[in-house]
């Protein structure tokens, strides 16, 4: 028959099933397959951010009721000068107005200073050096440095008899009442400097040896602190009367940089122009982003977008003209001058938010959490039971130690803490305020850090460009804002169009 076997070419008349089609290949039905394409972006290209839904703006900064500011913005020569056009017969670039020249770039020198370092050669000549004495326990950069504290702490008449009265003082932890007063002053920087000679374990156990074998002889400036390596807890000692010296020293210290964090806060929320500016970047992204008539943004995360305003850049005209101009003019109702007057009003309003802006706040956080620290460890030092024969502290001593976590550490630290914790609550409020969400990976600290460095730069970098605004309105304003267009905004019409 004709029908031919595997391989064959059979010439019958039907012809078998066509071959399934991958979707997506071949030819479709009229109007079978088909999606609705999405509408061109204004732009060509889009601006990046971090943005958040129009549901999401309840009681934030870009919850404006629903009445959102008139634009001064001339949309359509927007648009001319920042969009990546393919047809550069569109209508949009035929409507730009007649550009002004572009003044050669300004460059900004830095002084640099260099630091040299230089390391001073040891004193000393030749065949003048005494003989190495038969035991040398400290090397000599801990010898030497031993000696200038023992100068410092008891003058230059200091005796081995000062030494031994404050190890015997410190057995209880106290110190010689006539150097009492001295060691404390000055936040009780002698106590720091005394506890840093105090001998280590290792080295008590070789200063006693050797002091008390008779095999060689120790030299001067080991003799002197023999003592402190007889007596038991000096360094615990020094460490409890540093506390007690220190405590409202240290507490102050950190408690002022909790309350310029929280008057941050206060200052972020209460600036006019940076809330004006937000809203002006959320209105502008949502137009080039959103092609539709009803933009479905409503605001967005200020450390994703603030610092990318003056990298979007024109691509004809002035290439120096960038969306941060475009935003501070629709800020200012296109006003030259009130944008240059906003530039001075920000950086009032951000009085002590760049100081802020520098703060590591996880290091903060962990100084609030050391002085909690060592304020638990008197509190155990003067619980301890052990008896002093088995190498624990005296009564007097505990009674002592106690006695300084009540009166000087231990309401320091509940003070400090609370205040801590009432100024995160705060600062929880404010990102919240902000639309910054807060990363549970990283933590509070870390979101705050990163949302304060971008708002500074913002604030930075929209004073200087102010700046530019007035200095230049023919420049930078008279491309951008319709000659038509008053200051009280009336380009609301075109305000969702192309």
């Amino acid at each position: 028959g004709k029908g031919g076997g595997f391989g064959d070419k059979g010439k019958g008349k039907g012809k078998g099933a066509a071959p399934k089609m991958l979707p997506g290949h071949g030819k479709a039905g009229k109007g079978a397959g088909r999606s609705p394409q999405p509408p061109k972006l204004r732009l060509g290209r889009r601006f990046h951010w971090e943005a958040v839904s129009r549901q999401q703006i309840d009681g934030t900064v870009f919850d404006d009721n629903g009445k959102p500011p008139e634009c001064p913005i001339d949309l359509e020569a927007l648009r001319g000068l920042f969009a990546d056009l393919e047809d550069e017969d569109d209508p949009a670039i035929h409507a730009l107005a007649a550009r002004s020249s572009t003044p050669a770039r300004r460059s900004l020198s830095r002084t640099s200073r260099s630091r040299a370092g230089s390391c001073a050669p040891h004193a000393g000549g030749e065949g003048e050096e005494p003989p190495a004495p038969d035991v040398c326990v400290f090397d000599q950069n801990r010898a030497q440095h031993v000696a200038i504290v023992i100068r410092r702490v008891f003058g230059l008449d200091a005796k081995s008899g000062d030494v031994e009265r404050l190890a015997s003082a410190l057995e209880s932890v106290k110190l010689p009442e006539d150097k009492a007063e001295a060691l404390l002053a000055h936040d009780a920087e002698l106590l720091e400097l005394l506890a840093s000679v105090v001998p280590s374990p290792e080295e008590s156990s070789k200063l006693v040896l050797a002091a008390d074998s008779g095999d060689g002889e120790l030299r001067a400036v080991e003799r002197y602190i023999l003592p402190l390596a007889r007596a038991r807890h000096c360094k615990a000692s020094l460490r409890a009367l540093r506390l007690g010296g220190q405590a409202g020293y240290l507490q102050e210290g950190v408690m002022v940089r909790v309350n310029k964090f929280a008057n941050a806060s206060k200052a972020l929320r209460a600036s006019s122009v940076l809330h004006k500016m937000l809203r002006a970047v959320a209105q502008l992204g949502s137009w080039i982003n959103c092609p539709g008539a009803a933009p479905e943004y409503g605001g967005f995360e200020p450390s994703s977008a603030l610092g990318k305003l003056r990298q979007f850049r024109a691509l004809r005209g002035d290439r120096e003209l960038s969306l941060l101009h475009v935003c501070i003019l629709w800020g200012s109702d296109g006003d030259p001058l009130r944008a240059g007057l906003m530039g001075k009003q920000v950086t009032k309003e951000f009085e002590g938010v760049t100081e802020v802006a520098k703060e590591d706040l996880r290091q903060l956080a962990s100084s609030v959490a050391q002085f909690r620290a060592e304020a638990n460890w008197l509190a155990t030092e003067a619980q301890t039971s052990t008896p002093p024969e088995d190498g624990g502290y005296t009564m007097e001593a505990r009674e002592r130690m106690r006695h300084i976590h009540e009166t000087q550490l231990a309401w320091r630290a509940d003070e400090l803490e609370r205040t801590w914790t009432a100024t995160k609550e705060e600062w929880q409020g404010t990102l919240s305020f902000f639309a910054e969400r807060v990363d549970p990976n990283v933590g509070l600290e870390i979101t705050a850090e990163r949302f304060l460095t971008a708002v500074d730069r913002f604030r930075k970098e929209l004073s200087d460009v102010a700046r530019e605004i007035a200095a230049y309105p023919e420049r930078f304003a008279s491309p951008l804002v319709s000659s038509s267009t008053a200051p009280d905004g009336a380009c609301m019409d075109r305000r969702g169009t192309a």
